[in-house]
Parts: C-alpha cells; sequence; structure tokens
C-alpha cells in the first residue's frame, strides 16, 4: 500500500515538479552568483535554503489539537536527487511524512518512507496530497503565529519557519508566487541593465 501510494503521491507531483524545467537554468545562474553561505533565509519571502536545496511558503493551520500538519514547496535546484527523510520540532513528540488518500469516504494518512526530490525539480507538499505531521504537540498552534521546525534532507539539516494560518486555510498567504523564482529574475534584470548602461557608455 505505501509503494501504492508513494507512487500516486509522485504523480500528482509532476505537474509541479514540469513548472520547474524552464525556470532551472536561470535558478542555476543565481545560485552560482551566491554568496558562498550554505544556509540562506529570506524571511520577508518565506524562503530558506541549504545549498541547492529550498523550501518556499511552509504553512500550517491554528489548531489547539494533539497534531498539526506542515505544508509547503519543496525546490531542488541542484543536480542530484535530495531525499526527504523526516523532521523535527521543538514543540512536538515526533514528526514524519504522511500521504493522505480517501478511504471510506474519508481522507486517512499514512506514514511515508524517505522522499526523494528530483534534480532540477520541484514539488508540492499539499492538503490532499502529502505534508509533514507533528505529533504530540506541547502547545497550541495560534493563527497569525509562526512555527518553527527543522526538516530533515539529504543535503542536511534545514531550518524552517512555517506561517499559521486559519483553521480553514487551504493554502500559504503567498500561494501561487515563487519568490525564489522572482529573485532570479530581478538578478537577470540587474544584469540585463548593467549590459545596457555599458553599451550605451561606447
Amino acid at each position: 500500500m505505501t509503494r501504492f501510494l508513494l507512487a500516486a503521491l509522485l504523480a500528482l507531483s509532476a505537474p509541479a515538479m514540469a513548472a520547474a524545467d524552464h525556470e532551472h537554468e536561470h535558478e542555476h545562474e543565481a545560485h552560482e552568483h551566491d554568496d558562498g553561505h550554505d544556509h540562506a533565509v529570506d524571511e520577508e519571502h518565506h524562503a530558506f535554503a541549504i545549498g541547492d536545496f529550498a523550501v518556499e511558503h511552509a504553512w500550517t493551520r491554528a489548531t489547539g489539537a494533539d497534531t498539526a500538519d506542515v505544508f509547503m514547496m519543496v525546490h531542488n535546484m541542484g543536480e542530484e536527487p535530495v531525499m526527504i527523510s523526516g523532521a523535527r520540532a521543538e514543540i512536538a513528540e515526533s514528526a514524519g511524512l504522511v500521504g493522505f488518500r480517501i478511504a471510506g469516504g474519508e481522507e486517512t494518512a499514512e506514514a511515508l518512507p524517505p522522499l526523494p526530490v528530483p534534480a532540477g525539480r520541484e514539488m508540492e507538499m499539499a492538503p490532499g496530497v502529502m505534508a509533514v505531521r507533528l505529533s504530540g504537540l506541547s502547545e497550541a498552534l495560534v493563527e497569525g503565529g509562526h512555527l518553527d521546525l527543522t526538516l530533515l534532507t539529504g543535503a542536511g539539516s534545514l531550518a524552517i519557519e512555517a506561517e499559521i494560518g486559519a483553521a480553514n486555510a487551504t493554502h500559504h498567504s503567498h500561494a501561487g508566487h515563487s519568490h525564489l523564482h522572482e529573485d532570479d529574475h530581478d538578478h537577470d534584470d540587474h544584469e540585463h541593465g548593467e549590459e545596457d548602461h555599458g553599451h550605451e557608455s561606447h
């Protein structure tokens, strides 16, 4: 069942992965011009990275329950697959990957094995598909706050911050707009601007 569920999840993620193909070249160029640090945090844009592996738009729902699901967009801008093996959070007794399926007319969650993110691809952890599930929460999650957790990956341990939305939230407040891609285009525009300025000076 787990193997079938994992295959289904990867198939559902295919459209999001394919969307990264035409962006990968610009993303790779942008990373070649970074400051050389392994870890990067863009708090304004809710983006977090370690090397060529990045997470943006991490979010969860306000809850007073014992468990919470964290969703996010994952980007692998490198040339090798990166494995996501799990997570941890100070306010949770345990954390791990889960996939969702409908059984008997109700949505159920099933633990997933480590999940590979292919090179040059992006994948969305979304409601009804998959998430990082935190269990044994020691405190309530309040709307408007943030949740700190660490994603365990083959690229290293990546500390991220998840936005806490409404109890009935269905997406991150910035969903549909990739700040990682925006930064790349801004970088390209800046380079083109310098080139234009150079031509004018001749």
